[in-house]
């Protein structure tokens, strides 16, 4: 699998058609909201048209962050000697509706989580380049940028981008038949478990959603399990489900119950997908290769 990895470049994960959404860094944050969901995606490259310089990606964990913003803004002010200070007005409507991405920008840096650095890797890079960088910098996706190859009518550097699922889906789609597939999850030294990882970040139904918000960016992690009380899995709460938050505006009620929360999903849902430490890993590529699967919940 490594010398797979290492013969195949980025440019072979790329899709033979595909729509790219760019985003403009002036546009509103509301409008690139609706256009993510429009068109299923969580995540689309930012481009400072101005300038002709690709600035970054715009992904649900940038909403998390907004959301996150206002709500310490209303409830968590405190003064330089730690006391609180008295609530500020929530934002008003007229205030979200004039949010650009750019502004966005400007609050993470305040807030001191905007990447210092982008990522990015060309079409010629090998496969094992752009996992190395995805694992070592925690990243779910690189942007592929073709620097000085125009590509008219899109800016020169307009970026293609590679997530985990899609070198995932490729490897599973070429290299189903390699031995190692073979070997059992429980084996192998991949995945999350608690006996080996420590307790695993899960939530309950009455859970409240700011709860899960910020540990969605404590652990860097795009997903939390939600369990009933004897600790069965039965339900997942996902990143891409905020964006239905965000598109409803619900940047003051973070006290609601997950429960409530997954009631505003997206009724595009791919399940939650589960598996045990007895099934091999050619099993979970072969369920990569069939369905659109970004994690699987390993279960006793």
């Amino acid at each position: 699998m490594l010398r797979a990895l290492c013969q195949h470049t980025a440019y072979d994960v790329m899709p033979d058609s595909q729509k790219l959404i760019i985003f403009d860094s002036h546009l509103l944050v509301k409008k690139s909201l609706a256009a993510l969901l429009q068109h299923r995606l969580q995540a689309a490259p930012i481009f400072h048209t101005a300038s002709g310089v690709f600035v970054g990606m715009l992904t649900v964990t940038d909403f998390i962050h907004l959301i996150i913003y206002y709500s310490s803004q209303i409830v968590d002010r405190m003064d330089p000697e730690g006391q609180p200070l008295a609530p500020v007005p929530p934002p008003t409507a007229e205030e979200l509706e004039r949010l650009t991405l750019e502004t966005l920008r400007d609050i993470e840096a305040r807030m001191g989580v905007l990447q210092s650095q982008t990522y990015t890797i060309s079409p010629a890079d090998s496969l094992h380049t752009a996992v190395r960088l995805l694992l070592d910098c925690r990243l779910h996706r690189l942007p592929i940028v073709a620097r000085g190859l125009p590509q008219p009518p899109l800016p020169p550097d307009a970026p293609h981008y590679a997530p985990q699922y899609r070198i995932l889906k490729f490897l599973a789609t070429h290299y189903l038949d390699h031995p190692h597939l073979d070997i059992p999850l429980g084996q192998l030294d991949l995945g999350t478990f608690a006996d080996r990882h420590g307790p695993l970040i899960s939530t309950t139904l009455d859970a409240p959603l700011i709860h899960v918000l910020h540990q969605f960016i404590a652990h860097g992690i795009s997903a939390v399990p939600v369990i009933d009380h004897h600790g069965n899995v039965i339900d997942v709460y996902e990143k891409y489900d905020v964006l239905m938050l965000a598109r409803e505006g619900a940047y003051y009620d973070l006290e609601m119950p997950i429960q409530e929360a997954l009631s505003k999903r997206s009724p595009v849902f791919e399940g939650v997908h589960t598996c045990t430490r007895e099934d091999s890993l050619r099993s979970l590529m072969v369920a990569l290769r069939q369905h659109p699967v970004h994690r699987f919940v390993v279960l006793d």
